[in-house]
């Protein structure tokens, strides 16, 4: 015996689900249901240092793993960077975390100035709990980097298991020109990505030297490259995906079985108008094509949206084109290994902010304006999901706030919080109820500017979400004292459990 769904809102525990019945009936089986609230914050490292920078992530166990910078150089010092574990225990558990480790070395040292800032480091947790994180160091040029004199920037990695709490030691993935971390959104981001088994990539700005090689400075030289390394291994291969340039707005995806899909937009021959395009590999063979695949079918110019794999192996890409009746956005999915994407389909002509995933169940999920659009695979069509959602449906800013399911915690600027059920169309809050201090994270309208909110569907069905934030404050504001206790340019790092 198990229970089937849990109601919006709370954890439900099924006692005495199994035994032999004999001749009376059974009376023993009982349901238990409490309701989430967040953990009181914990502060996790600070004190007479200042924590810069916080990356992190969730896995389906719901443990939560913080990588933050402390830095005590000041502005364009090298700076150190440690990391923490926590796990949330029981609803009635104060969540436990690990001491902090450094996991960079002296002459790895994470390199903080304006132009290496969140685009310098990233964190990936797979649903087990391996973790992966790469950052940007600086150090000068040699003769194999893009240039032989000043300063080149160099991507490190260093990875979790997740039965360990001993961090591997950081290992070279490649090194860039500085510049290329000063330029938006695009491949000059470094971002980490890791799986159950231990594959490991990074993405991040290269730079193509040509043929011959050229080693001076040009930023249209500049290409998206992932550095891949298959489980067991201690080195990471490049690829040079030569069809995007360090201003694009390059999507990467890693499935279970090590599978690698880059997607993003590129300039069409001849044209000004933008296609878009995807690259397949693997992180033990690389990337093995020299150019990527048109996707979209129209002329016009296509705006990638996003890129997502699900855990059954099924990648989705959407993105944003005007079909000559007007923009729309469209679709395409494949299962990771197969080159061959379904034809492209529309699924709404709402171009507003959304979000979408794939579920556990490889059901294609598009969240747009309160509306469900999922995906049939046996018609390749889209269609809205009746009933639509509550009236104060929210969405989350950001995919790492999406559970497997297509569920998601949306946590707002002044820490107003709700969580929205997809198995039953239900949010954590009544449409339109009057907010009360459970409503709010510090349990007042008082939280400021977010930083790293996580959430996951854990293995046993239930929800937990996660906050990762920095404050000056030493003491946490409450609603009898608002102002909390702080050092001004003294910041610490907090954690929250939602559970």
């Amino acid at each position: 015996m198990s229970i089937a769904s849990l109601p919006s809102n709370q954890n439900c525990v099924l006692n005495n689900a199994s035994g032999v019945v004999a001749t009376s009936d059974v009376v023993s089986v009982a349901v238990s249901c409490t309701t989430r609230s967040w953990t009181a914050g914990q502060q996790l490292d600070g004190d007479d240092v200042n924590v810069r920078l916080v990356a992190g992530g969730i896995d389906r166990s719901g443990r939560m793993t913080a990588v933050y910078v402390k830095n005590t150089g000041g502005v364009g010092g090298t700076s150190a960077l440690y990391a923490t574990r926590g796990t949330p225990g029981a609803k009635t558990d104060v969540p436990v975390w690990t001491a902090p480790v450094r996991i960079d070395t002296a002459q790895t040292a994470f390199f903080v100035s304006y132009l290496h800032t969140s685009q310098s480091l990233s964190v990936a947790v797979s649903p087990a709990g391996n973790v992966h994180a790469a950052w940007v160091s600086q150090a000068p040029c040699t003769s194999t980097t893009y240039s032989v004199s000043g300063s080149c920037a160099y991507i490190y990695s260093a990875t979790l298991s997740a039965n360990s709490n001993t961090w591997s030691a950081p290992v070279l993935v490649g090194d860039t020109p500085d510049g290329s971390f000063s330029n938006g959104p695009g491949t000059g981001t470094v971002i980490a990505y890791i799986n159950d088994r231990g594959d490991a990539v990074v993405k991040y700005g290269g730079y193509d030297f040509g043929s011959p090689p050229v080693r001076t400075y040009s930023a249209s030289a500049y290409r998206a490259t992932l550095a891949l390394r298959p489980a067991g291994q201690t080195t990471f291969q490049t690829s040079l995906l030569r069809d995007y340039q360090y201003a694009d707005d390059v999507q990467v995806v890693l499935d279970k079985n090590g599978v690698v899909v880059a997607a993003a937009e590129r300039v069409q021959p001849n044209s000004s108008n933008r296609d878009i395009t995807a690259y397949v590999g693997s992180a033990s063979g690389g990337i093995t094509s020299a150019s990527a695949t048109v996707v979209d079918q129209i002329a016009s110019t296509a705006i990638i949206d996003r890129l997502h794999v699900g855990s059954t192996g099924d990648v989705l890409l959407t993105w944003k084109q005007n079909d000559g009746s007007g923009a729309k956005v469209f679709a395409a999915m494949k299962p990771a290994a197969s080159s061959a994407w379904t034809t492209p389909a529309v699924v709404t002509s709402s171009t507003s902010f959304a979000v979408s995933t794939v579920t556990d169940a490889g059901d294609a999920v598009y969240y747009n304006a309160c509306n469900r659009y999922f995906f049939d695979r046996s018609t390749n069509a889209w269609s809205v999901k009746l009933p639509v959602q509550p009236r104060n449906c929210s969405l989350p800013d950001r995919d790492s706030e999406m559970a497997s399911d297509g569920s998601y915690l949306d946590l707002r600027t002044n820490g107003v919080w709700t969580t929205y059920n997809q198995s039953d169309n239900t949010m954590s809050r009544l449409p339109d109820a009057s907010l009360t201090g459970n409503d709010y994270l510090l349990g007042f309208a008082g939280l400021g500017n977010l930083s790293i909110p996580l959430f996951t569907r854990t293995q046993d069905g239930n929800y937990i979400g996660g906050y990762l934030h920095i404050y000056e404050y030493d003491v946490l504001p409450t609603p009898t004292a608002t102002s909390g206790i702080g050092r001004r340019g003294i910041a610490n790092l907090w954690g929250f459990f939602l559970k």
